[in-house]
């Protein structure tokens, strides 16, 4: 049969591929003719492309890829600036490169250069309408850098030539721009350069880099894909998308503060009126949504808009900061949404949206299919698992963007290069290559390395407070790093935040240890963690040691403590808990559905509950959000601090009701088990939700200030969401008392008078209604017609009697009234059917109330309530009533440490 003519041509196909991929550019213009004029060629092109770069993936050496980036070839370190420079990507810049080297001699510009290179960078990406552009204006500033007379000797000098460099560069790149918006874009980079360069800009490159693409919402992937990558204009996107403009502009400004958001350190999102502004002046400034003159209709000009972004940036470090950070930003998506990368991610993405994503923008540059090339026998693969079947199809388009060397930055040869070493060598030993479908051997390729699973956002306060602990702490997780399949993770102390490739995300509490079997399912040794299904797409399993969590939407906490029982809490969506571990008992088990809200625990022998029980709180596991706030108050701020002690009081296992009188939020935010408003007068009607008296006049130095004559109620919540129905506490009326418990209140008083003045009355009463003396069992405080701190019972028989507070002493040693604090405990015996035991302590430690005698007692037998009143009658002395600290719990352990937690949320 004769040979087919149209093979011919491509007899030198292998070899010629072959020394492509071993790194030989000699022979490129030839591969690069057959490549162009035949798709069959581009055919066996891909599939040898992808061959080597899976064996790449799976076989290549991470310490060998270290050493490489700090030692010379001669053994020697690289200077610091040369290692981080590797590492952020910017070697493959060859501006960078030339004034890098040019600065080689100096380690502290060379430093200063690695910094301020992405700064200026961005900068002029941000003023330019297309990447190329800005990469044609930055090409060309590197350049006059490079052959300028001026020595770069000092920082400052090398500074001012940057920018001016970087001014005059704008001025010729910007043609279509008016003389005013040229002016305006070289006031912004004389005002965000001009002042020097303290921004951390390699950690920010460094967390955009893990960000970006790999973390991205697919539907913000695509978006962003086709603004970046195609550099469609939102117009563009928004006819190829088939969404209203508005939507595109408001997605793509929505998805670069999420980003922002996510990278700040701290994590924070934008909420002063400036820089909300200063964010939407930017996203107009990048998506080109402004006029080249003043208009008519009020729309802003560039000129207008950069000159509001340079005024906002010039008023202090902070605002500069964070428009370079968006300018950042920008640059790194114009940098990292490349099809090279993009093509690089998807080797460890299992996510089928990333793909979908992928290959809708191979379609953009070739959506017909290849052909084969006759004659053409290809070598086997190794085994490729489900993930690497987008990629193929991904690297088609790789090809034809090598084809025409628009996007991969391989060195054009010259006319006058030879074939290279590399190839020469090939042809010659020819003869003697491995037959196609030879396997490499096991010197030839090392051990495979595991596959990336996900990607640790944030470690904080992570330690092992045992020396001997099986985790060195070189091995302690840390924020950057991948976490492979089969990884575990086991510390003591801390909170680690996990980023799951498909966008799931799990948040660990130590101590805890976890293995990652793959992105949505772990095996929880020991500890807490939270899963959160931000994608939607399939379910989280949670592994424990005798039982399995498996999540149906969206975000649920799984504990296992030294006994081995499994508890859930689930707090959107549903779970399914089974009990068991192997397939076997799992598969013939009936799992307990658990709802939103809602709680159940397996025991350590395997016992499921018949049922979930109702949610005590949303805060016994430390949540995403929370752990944003703890990165915060590291960071020194105080209302995340106050929110974290907040969220520790929560915890506390027994506490009921907690109401602080917290200044800043009118009562409102810090308060547990109390119903809303905070605080109600005592001439309203119950649960109106209106105040005549704002709680500002009332609360001052986070205590509650009542004047002479007040009266206010604080209404515990009795709502079957409640913590006290959650418990099982209330009866049929909801009311506390007629049902079996013990309970133990606590609460701080002190009368601000003048001296020798005193009040007839004042003090707080357990009511069952607003009604004196008929809905009011007890009144505890200075009663009135008492001469002394005491009680007033409405119980079998009404009387008042003062506290005895030396009981050893015959009679009564009572406390006159003064105008000090006093701390009250009370404890509640129910016994059932209203019957209860009523106990009074005052100014007695807490950890003596176990050992000293109350100092009053009072039988009571129908004992209901559901709220208190705080009173200050208005006759006698003129001034205020004080009271603070309000703490209902079920036992005096619980007491201790409500107490303890509520301290340190008051130091706040």
């Amino acid at each position: 049969m004769p040979t087919d003519e149209s093979s011919k041509p491509l007899a030198r196909l292998p070899l010629l591929v072959e020394a492509w991929l071993s790194g030989d550019r000699g022979s490129t213009e030839e591969l690069q003719r057959l490549l162009g004029a035949s798709r069959a060629a581009r055919s066996y092109f891909v599939q040898m492309l992808q061959v080597e770069a899976e064996l790449e993936w799976r076989y290549a050496s991470a310490d060998q890829v270290a050493q490489s980036l700090t030692k010379r070839s001669d053994g020697s370190e690289y200077p610091a600036a040369s290692i981080v420079a590797s590492q952020m990507g910017y070697r493959v810049d060859s501006g960078f490169a030339a004034v890098f080297g040019r600065l080689a001699d100096s380690e502290e510009s060379a430093q200063l250069w690695l910094r301020l290179y992405p700064l200026v960078r961005a900068t002029l990406f941000a003023c330019l309408p297309t990447g190329s552009d800005a990469e044609a204006c930055v090409e060309e500033l590197c350049t006059r850098l490079v052959d300028g007379k001026v020595k770069l000797a000092t920082p400052e000098t090398l500074i001012r030539e940057t920018i001016e460099a970087a001014c005059e560069s704008i001025e010729r790149q910007a043609n279509q721009s008016s003389v005013a918006a040229k002016k305006a874009y070289s006031r912004l980079v004389r005002v965000l350069l001009g002042t020097g360069v303290d921004l951390d800009v390699v950690a920010l490159y460094d967390a955009f880099d893990n960000v970006i693409p790999r973390m991205l919402p697919a539907e913000d992937l695509r978006l962003l894909c086709r603004r970046y990558l195609l550099e469609q204009s939102p117009v563009d996107v928004a006819e190829s998308q088939q969404l209203p403009l508005a939507d595109v502009y408001k997605r793509l400004a929505n998805a670069r503060v999420q980003v922002l958001t996510r990278c700040a350190v701290p994590p924070r999102k934008p909420e002063a009126s400036g820089e909300v502004r200063a964010l939407s002046l930017l996203n107009l400034l990048i998506d080109r949504r402004l006029t080249s003159e003043p208009s008519s209709r009020g729309q802003l000009s560039r000129a207008e808009a950069v000159n509001g972004l340079s005024e906002w940036a010039a008023q202090d470090d902070q605002h500069r900061e964070y428009v370079l950070a968006f300018a950042l930003l920008h640059e790194a998506f114009n940098r990292n949404l490349s099809l090279h990368r993009l093509l690089d991610e998807s080797k460890s993405q299992s996510s089928a949206d990333y793909h979908q994503v992928l290959a809708e923008m191979v379609h953009e540059f070739e959506d017909e299919p290849a052909s084969t090339i006759p004659g053409l026998t290809l070598r086997d693969k190794p085994a490729i698992n489900r993930r690497t079947v987008s990629w193929l199809v991904a690297v088609a388009a790789a090809v034809l963007l090598a084809v025409g060397l628009v996007r991969w930055q391989t060195p054009r040869p010259t006319e006058q290069d030879a074939p290279g070493p590399a190839l020469a060598a090939r042809e010659a030993a020819a003869p003697e290559a491995r037959e196609p479908n030879e396997t490499p051997t096991k010197e030839e390729l090392a051990a495979p390395e595991p596959v990336v699973v996900a990607s640790i956002t944030t470690a904080l306060d992570v330690a092992n407070t045992d020396v001997n602990a099986p985790t060195p702490y070189a091995e302690l997780p840390i924020a950057g790093a991948d976490i492979h399949e089969g990884q575990r993770l086991q510390f003591d102390q801390g909170v680690v935040r996990v980023l799951a490739m498909t966008q799931c995300e799990w948040v660990l509490e130590g101590p805890v240890a976890v293995v990652f079997h793959s992105a949505e399912r772990v095996e929880l040794e020991r500890g807490k963690i939270v899963g959160h299904n931000r994608s939607g797409g399939r379910p989280l399993v949670v592994q424990a040691p005798n039982a399995q969590v498996e999540d149906l939407g969206t975000e649920f906490g799984v504990s296992v403590d030294n006994d081995l029982a499994t508890r859930v809490a689930v707090y959107e969506g549903s779970v399914a808990m089974t009990a068991g571990t192997e397939e076997k008992s799992l598969s013939e088990a009936r799992p307990l559905q658990i709802e939103a809200q809602e709680q159940a625990e397996v025991t350590s022998n395997g016992a499921v509950p018949s049922a979930a029980t109702p949610l005590q709180h949303d805060r016994e596991f430390i949540r995403s959000d929370e752990l944003d706030l703890r990165v915060e108050e590291k960071a020194g701020s105080s209302e995340a601090a106050k929110q974290v002690a907040f969220y520790e009081l929560l915890r506390t296992n027994g506490l009921l009701a907690y109401q602080g009188f917290d200044s800043e939020n009118a009562a409102q935010e810090f308060s547990i088990g109390f119903c809303r408003p905070a605080i109600r007068h005592s001439d309203e009607p119950q649960f109106t939700g209106v105040r005549r008296l704002p709680d500002q006049e009332l609360l001052a130095s986070d205590e509650l200030e009542i004047p002479s004559g007040g009266c206010y109620f604080i209404d515990l919540d009795t709502s079957p969401e409640g913590r006290l129905a959650r418990q099982g506490l209330l009866d049929a009326a909801n009311k506390l008392g007629p049902r079996a418990c013990e309970l133990w209140l606590h609460w701080r008083t002190k009368a601000a008078v003048a001296d020798g003045k005193q009040f007839d009355w004042m003090g707080v009463s357990l009511m069952s209604g607003d009604r004196r003396n008929i809905d009011e069992p007890l009144f505890v405080g200075q009663p009135n017609d008492l001469d002394a701190l005491g009680v007033h019972s409405f119980g079998r028989d009404e009387f008042r009697f003062a506290l005895d507070f030396d009981q050893q002493s015959p009679g009564v040693q009572d406390l006159k009234p003064d105008d000090q604090w006093h701390t009250w405990a009370l404890r509640i015996r129910c016994h059932g059917e209203g019957s209860a035991d009523v106990d009074v302590w005052c100014d007695v430690p807490l950890a003596e109330l176990d050992a000293v005698p109350p100092q009053a007692k009072s039988h009571f037998d129908q004992l209901q309530f559901d709220r208190f009143r705080v009173e200050v009658s208005e006759s006698g002395a003129t001034g205020a009533g004080v009271f603070d600290e309000f703490i209902m719990t079920s036992s005096l352990g619980a007491l201790h440490a409500s107490v303890s937690n509520s301290i340190e949320l008051s130091q706040k």
